[in-house]
């Protein structure tokens, strides 16, 4: 059976008159255990912490709750200590409260409450963080009878459904940061890139929807890097602006644990390690080839258009080309001069009538052919100036290079990123058996199309307690927080990238290196801030120990305090 509870604030002189009876009734029992504000002390209380502590309780100030009764919302202030044993923090009148409802004890408490007008609390209840808002209604059908005095809980007591109103909550506003934090680090990851291929259209004349596409084939490459990134911003972001407005100790006073506040930022973790782990595996390496395929392309069809009449070009290194007259219709043209100063013992002097541009399909390093028909080929020493060769030809292929941006650009495609899993674990087991070092740099490859979507997840669950314990993280704080844990991270993937390329280390342990780090410390935070007993005492202090040296390598480890209101 359902009923329409109303949602008006209970303002009648009974309901005034029953929150100022539990204030006073709060002060007498917490003074009662505690001792008087500014004369504390530290008897065996009416009420017991969760470890079985029954003494060394302290006041941690108080909390507005709402009171749901038949009439209305009563509001009044909860009072909250923490336990000295466990650190735990809660309130002993919510406490003291269930027990009397089933009439336990202790029996000055059930006596007081008898003495209250009716009143009922109805669980169930759904806040909106922040809001004080009643958003959900409950009853249970078994309290079909007229409401006990006794019969009180307090708003939130009930465990959360699988998927709440909170985490709906929480997930849009970590989708938010998370959109402003990927165009962010995306842009700023691509303006170099963007800055090189500028170039091309300018001075190379290429077209503008050409160099678009080639920015969208390198795009997947750069989200691998900055989903990561941005999925610790937007946890960071979230999770700080909730403790920062004080709705972390709502909820956490209302009986939520701090690994049930995680959740939405471990279950959007766990939805960017997925699209990261799509992106890398199955769309990289095709985008990729896909890259330098068009690259390719470009520097075949727009390799001419860098001569020009009447001048010296000079923009591939090591040649000066001086064209009389070109014909773009067809790539030849008429009287031309070569410096060719590539050797380091001869230099090179070609004259010729004709010629036209040759082109040749091959790997990054393509080269860009001049044929030249009826010339001379003069050749000079370096070390001997009296040394000089003349030679006259009717045929004479010089191979030019690609210039400089193109070259650049060809050459930030490796091999390894082109591989998809299958063609990655193939040319490693055929390296492997012929003992060929070239694998080492191939299982690095293989190993970071995992490590970086397993990053999400890590970074995801470092940011909640990161951001809870900060309190108060600002857009601001939260951005320069996540720039300097990605900053720190991608430091120890390039190390370990780099010592596994080279054999120095295992390539699997360099690349995982950084998640273990961070998910040690993550871990660490955690118990730090949770408090909450669900592993064993020795596995805790093991997990503590081990990682001490890197718990200090954070100055939040060092400054900040536990959450005085969190447990």
């Amino acid at each position: 059976m359902q009923e329409e509870l109303p949602m008006t604030h209970d303002t009648s002189p009974a309901a005034i008159a029953m929150a100022e009876q539990i204030a006073e009734l709060q002060e007498r029992v917490l003074d009662d255990a505690l001792g008087p504000r500014g004369h504390p002390r530290s008897s065996e209380a009416p009420w017991a912490c969760r470890c079985g502590a029954r003494t060394g309780f302290a006041r941690r100030g108080g909390r507005h709750q709402l009171l749901r009764t038949d009439s209305g919302a009563v509001s009044i202030t909860l009072y909250v200590v923490r336990c000295s044993s466990c650190r735990a923090v809660f309130s002993p009148f919510r406490q003291l409260i269930e027990l009397a409802s089933h009439g336990d004890r202790p029996e000055e408490i059930l006596k007081h409450l008898r003495s209250l007008p009716p009143l009922r609390l109805h669980s169930g209840q759904a806040l909106r963080p922040g809001s004080g808002q009643v958003l959900t209604k409950d009853l249970d059908d078994s309290k079909t009878s007229p409401p006990r005095r006794a019969d009180v809980a307090i708003a939130l007591t009930r465990r959360l459904r699988p998927f709440s109103l909170i985490d709906r909550y929480l997930l849009r506003e970590m989708a938010a940061s998370f959109a402003l934090g990927l165009a962010t680090f995306t842009f700023v990851l691509l303006m170099d890139q963007m800055m090189r291929l500028m170039d091309l259209i300018i001075n190379k004349g290429a077209p503008v929807w050409v160099v678009l596409r080639l920015i969208f084939y390198v795009l997947p490459f750069s989200l691998t890097v900055t989903i990561p990134m941005s999925v610790l911003l937007a946890v960071l972001a979230t999770y700080g602006r909730v403790s920062s407005e004080g709705e972390a100790i709502v909820l956490k006073t209302s009986g939520l644990s701090l690994y049930r506040l995680m959740a939405p930022a471990v279950l959007f973790g766990i939805v960017a390690t997925l699209a990261t782990l799509w992106i890398s595996a199955l769309v990289q390496p095709d985008s990729t080839r896909a890259s330098k395929t068009l690259i390719h392309q470009l520097y075949q069809t727009k390799a001419l258009t860098s001569l020009e009449e009447g001048v010296f070009n000079t923009e591939y290194q090591g040649l000066a080309i001086y064209v009389d007259h070109l014909k773009k219709q067809d790539g030849t043209f008429q009287g031309i001069l070569v410096i060719d100063r590539r050797s380091q013992t001869d230099q090179h002097l070609i004259i010729a009538q004709e010629g036209k541009l040759l082109t040749r399909n091959g790997e990054a390093d393509t080269l860009i052919g001049l044929q030249v028909s009826n010339g001379n080929l003069h050749i000079s020493s370096r070390d001997d100036p009296g040394r000089y060769r003349n030679l006259d030809f009717e045929t004479y292929d010089l191979q030019v290079p690609a210039s400089d941006t193109l070259a650049e650009a060809a050459g930030r495609v490796k091999q390894g990123k082109e591989m998809n899993l299958g063609e990655l674990r193939a040319q490693i087991a055929r390296l492997e058996k012929d003992g060929d070092k070239a694998a080492w740099p191939l299982q690095v490859e293989l190993h970071k199309k995992f490590s970086l979507p397993i990053a999400c997840l890590i970074l995801s669950a470092i940011g909640a307690p990161l951001a809870i314990r900060i309190k108060k993280a600002s857009r601001g704080v939260s951005l320069a927080l996540s720039v300097a844990i990605a900053v720190f991270y991608y430091i120890l993937l390039a190390t370990g990238e780099s010592l596994g390329s080279r054999g120095q280390i295992e390539p699997a342990l360099g690349v995982w290196f950084p998640n273990l780090t961070i998910g040690i410390i993550a871990i660490s935070l955690v118990l730090a801030e949770g408090r909450e007993a669900f592993l064993p005492a020795r596995l805790r202090t093991a997990i503590r120990t081990l990682m001490v040296f890197l718990s200090r390598a954070i100055s939040q480890q060092k400054t900040a305090k536990p959450d005085r209101y969190l447990t």
